[in-house]
């Protein structure tokens, strides 16, 4: 038995999008995310696997259904924290733009990363829930 830094990137993103009813399919986001895993097996020569779980988030009148994405420094093939990092960062960018999210945080060990292209926010928050 072997034990190992605990290095893990994980965040949640919506299954709508910007803040619409429009809905995103599971299926799209595994498949940017599997182009993404390629991209950098080929120009970095690593792996990313990542386990994917759905779930919903439930804030005020917001009830919006979101995909989990965790992903472990896998310790058969470490990198450096910098660079797992970064290619973390560089997912979840992508899966913003691709799926036309506002604000995805990334959880880390011991921070917080909020991307974010606006300060708005979904006016869901502040209704009753029905």
């Amino acid at each position: 038995m072997s034990t190992y830094p605990n290095e893990y990137g994980r965040f949640v993103i919506g299954l709508k999008e910007n803040y619409t009813d429009i809905s995103i399919e599971v299926a799209a986001v595994y498949a940017v995310l599997t182009e993404m895993q390629a991209k950098l097996h080929l120009e970095q020569g690593i792996f990313m696997s990542s386990n994917c779980f759905e779930s919903t988030i439930v804030m005020g009148g917001q009830i919006e259904p979101h995909l989990n994405v965790h992903f472990i420094n896998y310790p058969l093939t470490p990198m450096e924290s910098k660079q797992f990092r970064s290619n973390v960062q560089q997912i979840v960018e992508t899966l913003m733009k691709t799926f036309k999210q506002n604000r995805v945080v990334i959880e880390f060990p011991d921070e917080l990363l909020m991307l974010h292209e606006t300060d708005s926010f979904d006016q869901r928050i502040l209704e009753r829930p029905k």
